[in-house]
């Protein structure tokens, strides 16, 4: 008996030291049990921000489409609505042909000359004076020795307009106008308004922007010819 007792005497340590080393494992797992249930819906923080895609409203989308209008087909008030138009000052108008004009407007209609024949007598050099007169008649030559015009004056039969005009005793006579008077488009300032027929006018010219290249809703809805098809996001 008295070695039972003994036996026993000595396993009581190790068995305490058992209990003792089971005890800190046995309270972590239950701290660990009440701090899951106490807070069972706090997700685990990722770093990433939260998924809002179902929450945010699209983009308004749509396309420009259709034939913009010409910029010749607008006015001085309208050209510069039109985006790619610009307001210049041409000249428009037909221009009236030589023959209409007639001898009164030949002289200043761009493209046309006056038809006709030079008559009368052609002063002779003998006649002439000054130096000035006689080097200015065809044919004859100013003796600056003697002072005196000498030679032999052309006659004022076959020439032209100018030179006839410019031949001491010769005159022209027009008969009419002859020739292609200029186009209106091709003229500017003052030759166009001399031009009968034509006028100065502010015309449209330029490109208008195509509604392919327009991507702007309210911006394609102002140009003339083109039609939004989509959000415009107003």
């Amino acid at each position: 008996m008295r070695i039972l007792f003994l036996v026993l005497g000595l396993m009581a340590p190790i068995l305490s030291c058992d209990a003792t080393d089971d005890g800190p494992d046995a309270a972590a797992d239950a701290g660990d049990s009440e701090t899951a249930s106490a807070d069972p819906e706090t997700p685990t923080d990722t770093g990433e921000p939260a998924d809002t895609a179902s929450e945010t409203a699209s983009d308004p989308g749509g396309v420009c489409i259709g034939d913009p209008v010409p910029c010749a087909e607008f006015t001085f008030a309208t050209c510069a609505l039109q985006t790619g138009c610009t307001l210049e000052t041409g000249c428009g108008g037909t221009a009236a042909s030589c023959a209409a004009v007639g001898l009164a407007g030949c002289a200043t209609q761009v493209g046309c000359i006056a038809t006709g024949f030079c008559g009368g007598a052609s002063t002779p050099c003998g006649s002439l004076f000054a130096a000035v007169e006689c080097a200015h008649q065809l044919g004859c030559t100013w003796n600056s020795g003697t002072s005196r015009c000498g030679g032999t004056a052309l006659g004022c039969g076959g020439m032209g307009s100018e030179v006839c005009l410019g031949q001491d005793g010769c005159a022209w006579t027009t008969t009419g106008c002859a020739g292609t008077a200029a186009e209106c488009a091709t003229l500017d300032g003052a030759l166009c308004s001399s031009q009968v027929g034509c006028e100065n006018v502010d015309e449209c010219f330029g490109t208008p922007k195509p509604c392919g290249q327009i991507t702007v809703g309210f911006e394609c809805l102002q140009h003339f010819g083109c039609n939004w098809v989509g959000d415009t996001g107003a």
